[in-house]
């Protein structure tokens, strides 16, 4: 029992000798001491009203100059001892520091003496290219009715696509279109029509769109007394669900129209970078009737390009706080305007941000 703590203690000891010895020679605490050189007249510092000469704490020797008063504003030189070796000389001497306080101006946006300095703003963004075509077939069963001849009527249409986007890739869409019309005419004419719409992209999902419509027309020796119309569609997308519901209603050469919109996507105000948008396209399409059946098939091709305006390059005037006013007429003037707690805009967050002009400080 006694053997093991003699054992033990000699192991503490030759430990602690070993740390010893590290700490003579190689004391890395001392490496750790000084972060390296500083500003002399930010270590020096001493406030004015300082009346004792000796540090009750370390037993150096300090003193006080007074020079002059600028606007209740007190300058002095003052001398601290205890320099060390690490320590730079002022530009009033070693150990010795002059005081003349420092201005600090704060900014947040645009400052506030800004009035009409032009902002130079470069962005740029990969141009957005998209290229694609359609192939499209269309049949109509005794589609075509006159004036004073009812009848009903079938169509439909099959296309399909495909397209390519530098950013989301290859892609395919596969569309379809169904309707049917029913009409009775005496001295007038009753039209009613149903039809449905199918779109299935990689791109947006599928899109389903019913519709439905009904008109009526009263005509005398061929000329049209009276002519109205309802109509009504819904659309609907397999990602956002539920998107519009709207109405269209005519009178003779009134229309009126109303919609309501579900799932909408939230608004985020922020400033928006101009585009530019080229679109070209050209179609083939030949077709041909046969005893009341029509046909006809064509191709679509297409091609998007979507780039910044001007080449990236914008050129602002600026006007800040102080003057305000003179860019007011100016479309293109850049304020100083902040939106606090920025939030998506949407019917169900009845949070709205509020603006703020934030005036700068100017602090000793």
């Amino acid at each position: 029992m006694g053997y093991t703590l003699i054992n033990k203690t000699k192991f503490i000891a030759k430990f602690l000798l070993v740390l010893w010895l590290i700490q003579i020679f190689q004391p890395l605490s001392v490496y750790a001491l000084t972060s390296g050189p500083a500003q002399p007249e930010a270590q020096s510092f001493q406030p004015v009203g300082v009346s004792d000469m000796v540090d009750l704490f370390s037993g150096d020797f300090k003193y006080n100059v007074p020079l002059l008063d600028v606007d209740g504003y007190p300058i002095n030189l003052n001398y601290q001892s205890g320099v060390g070796i690490d320590d730079e000389a002022s530009w009033v001497g070693l150990g010795w520091n002059l005081n003349v306080g420092a201005i600090n101006r704060q900014l947040r946006g645009i400052p506030d003496d800004l009035s009409g300095d032009e902002l130079v703003t470069e962005q740029y963004t990969k141009p957005k290219i998209t290229v694609g075509g359609k192939l499209t077939a269309k049949v109509e069963l005794f589609g075509k009715n006159t004036a004073f001849k009812g009848g009903a009527g079938l169509n439909g249409s099959l296309t399909f696509g495909i397209f390519s986007d530098n950013y989301t890739g290859i892609g395919a869409e596969i569309g379809a279109n169904a309707g049917m019309s029913f009409s009775l005419a005496n001295d007038g004419q009753l039209t009613a029509g149903l039809g449905i719409g199918i779109l299935s992209s990689t791109a947006s999902g599928v899109d389903v769109t019913p519709n439905a419509s009904l008109s009526i027309s009263a005509f005398k020796e061929e000329k049209t007394l009276v002519n109205a119309g309802f109509s009504s569609s819904l659309g609907y997308n397999s990602r956002s669900g539920l998107k519009t519901l709207s109405f269209n209603k005519s009178f003779m050469s009134y229309n009126t129209s109303s919609s309501i919109s579900y799932n909408t996507e939230p608004i985020m105000p922020k400033l928006q970078v101009p585009y530019t948008s080229e679109y070209g396209s050209f179609s083939v399409d030949v077709g041909g009737t046969v005893f009341g059946l029509y046909g006809s098939a064509g191709g679509t091709g297409y091609k998007s390009v979507r780039y910044i305006s001007n080449g990236g390059n914008f050129r602002n005037p600026e006007y800040g706080y102080l003057y305000a006013e003179r860019g007011k007429n100016q479309k293109k003037a850049l304020h100083d305007f902040i939106r606090e707690k920025d939030n998506p805009v949407i019917p169900e967050l009845p949070n709205l941000a509020f603006a703020n002009c934030y005036a700068r400080c100017i602090c000793l």
